[in-house]
């Protein structure tokens, strides 16, 4: 029995831990996000494991489909172009 326990408490770990990686990714791969915000954003996500981790990834979810992530944004010069709206101009849609 103490057996089990101890690999029951090890997938539960371990599962948290994957969940506060990919939680700290999304949070330091934003585009968006200030220097600031991704460091607090990664704070959230290791002070409330889990949980920070599943708010983080659905915030920026939706804030990705509200910023219009089809077609994606390309940044030129600092400002950006949709690169999906680019027209050809040689005569071929």
């Amino acid at each position: 029995m103490r057996e089990s326990m101890r690999i029951l408490l090890l997938i539960v770990l371990a599962v948290l831990l994957a969940a506060n990686v990919w939680g700290t990714l999304v949070a330091l791969r934003s585009a968006i996000a200030t220097p600031t915000q991704k460091a607090l954003q990664s704070l959230l996500v290791w002070l409330v494991p889990l949980l920070g981790a599943i708010a983080i990834v659905m915030f920026h979810r939706l804030d990705r489909r509200s910023q219009g992530s089809e077609p994606e944004r390309a940044r030129l010069d600092g400002s950006e172009i949709d690169v999906g709206l680019a027209i050809r101009h040689d005569g071929h849609h």
